[in-house]
């Protein structure tokens, strides 16, 4: 017999299995529900990246289901975060959140955006990708290309103290680096003097911060290498 105001051992292991039962209950409820409403934030730039390297990846190792899904996804991009305002024109958002977009795009935003639709217009040919970058590019040099050929990273620049600019390459290509790859495809695949003047202007812009840090910008000066023979060309 147990002592006064003690438990016994049969009644605590059965209050033991209860509470585990509770607690296993409970984990399942937080997971369910946590799958049911957690969205992950889809960012346009990275969407970007993603899409172009499968389309390139999907075209040089000969896998069609590659280069389909990578045109499902840039159309998804289109549909999702580059949005309708007004008859004609598109505002590139930042990110998708819980289904709502958020942020005004950025010059990374609209670079990578541009790549990914040049990339899959390059494996699939279909025009219709061909005339969303010439789009998307159109908006960027109006809103981050400055006079000087300088590209900025946000839009109205003009009232922040310093000038938000790419200070190098890091993991992925500096959005600079991005914008004048994007400018290069375009002209490679119209011949456009448009938008070789569009990169030739951005580079001198950053060419005294490039040929005094080289070493921080590797995938600029390899964009800068392929213009320099397009040139020779």
């Amino acid at each position: 017999t147990a002592p006064s105001g003690s438990v016994s051992g049969s009644v605590l292991v059965d209050r033991i299995k209860v509470e585990d039962a509770a607690i296993d209950t409970l984990r399942v409820r937080l997971a369910n529900e946590s799958i049911a409403t957690v969205e992950p934030i889809k960012a346009t730039a990275t969407n970007g990246l993603a899409i172009a390297a499968l389309a390139q990846a999907g075209a040089v190792l000969g896998h069609q289901i590659w280069k389909d899904t990578a045109a499902t996804e840039a159309q998804w991009l289109w549909s999702h975060l580059y949005i309708k305002r007004g008859a004609t024109e598109r505002r590139l958002w930042h990110q998708l959140s819980l289904g709502t977009v958020q942020g005004e795009g950025t010059l990374e935003d609209y670079a990578n955006t541009g790549i990914a639709f040049m990339s899959v217009y390059e494996v699939t040919k279909d025009e219709v990708w061909l005339h969303r970058g010439q789009q998307i590019v159109r908006q960027l040099r109006a809103t981050f290309q400055q006079k000087n050929g300088l590209l900025v990273s946000v839009a109205d620049s003009k009232y922040l103290i310093l000038e938000p600019v790419s200070m190098g390459d890091g993991q992925t290509p500096s959005a600079t680096t991005q914008a004048i790859r994007l400018f290069q495809m375009l002209y490679l695949a119209t011949g456009q003097q448009t938008y070789q003047a569009a990169a030739d202007s951005a580079l001198r812009a950053v060419s005294g911060r490039i040929s005094g840090t080289p070493g921080e910008w590797p995938a600029l000066v390899t964009v800068a290498q392929t213009l320099q023979l397009g040139h020779l060309k």
